[in-house]
């Protein structure tokens, strides 16, 4: 019957409260470990392999910590926000392509705006870093700005992408709306008036670069 299975969970939840109270995180990742290898619902599971996780991470066992969470991906595909946790961990330890995959999955299955925002960011981010590939990271900033049209960040990786590939009208715009949503950071403004004017002369339009140079020294 049941009798074995509630005693081994009964001596499991009294060796987790000890090891908790002496603050043994390698004895409690040890302890979940075991735990997973005995029968056990896939509720417990995924709340085992996620606290083990943040325990093989808390003891720099990163590998440990991303194939943990990806055990806890494959049984709760539901929950986003361990796919968006393991999709982190993935890019702290440079696993590229594999961060994309899940990034793609995340903003494809998201139906939060927040979350959707950021993940569409951090592919932008991903595309023009380190898989490099322009086009992609122009789709990603430029859905993050749509969703977001005040993100400053999103839009600025967008204007550099943008005049980087040639797409100086475009940049443009985007700059433009940079300049507006920037007035209270004067820095900002200047970097901004900088690249416009930049952008401007990069067109063959040298009167109206120095007219918006000229324009921000009176401001």
């Amino acid at each position: 019957g049941l009798g074995p299975w509630r005693s081994a969970a009964c001596s499991a939840a009294r060796a987790r409260r000890l090891l908790e109270s002496a603050g043994d995180a390698a004895g409690l990742a040890r302890l979940f470990e075991q735990r997973l290898t005995a029968p056990i619902d896939p509720a417990s599971a995924v709340a085992l392999e996620t606290e083990r996780a943040a325990l093989c991470a808390h003891l720099g066992d990163h590998p440990e910590a991303r194939r943990a969470l990806a055990r806890a991906v494959v049984l709760a595909p539901e929950r986003l926000d361990l796919l968006e946790r393991l999709a982190g961990l993935r890019l702290e330890a440079g696993e590229y392509p594999e961060a994309a995959k899940l990034l793609v999955r995340l903003a494809r299955t998201t139906q939060d705006t927040e979350i959707l925002c950021r993940t569409l960011f951090a592919l932008g981010t991903l595309y023009d870093e380190h898989l490099p590939d322009p086009r992609r990271a122009e789709i990603a900033f430029t859905r993050a700005a749509t969703l977001a049209p005040d993100h400053l960040p999103s839009l600025e990786r967008l204007a550099s992408v943008l005049r980087r590939t040639g797409e100086r009208h475009k940049a443009l715009r985007v700059l433009m709306r940079i300049h507006e949503l920037s007035g209270n950071d004067p820095a900002a403004q200047e970097r901004c008036v900088m690249e416009v004017a930049q952008t401007l002369e990069d067109l063959g339009d040298v009167v109206d670069a120095e007219r918006a140079l000229e324009s921000h020294r009176r401001e």
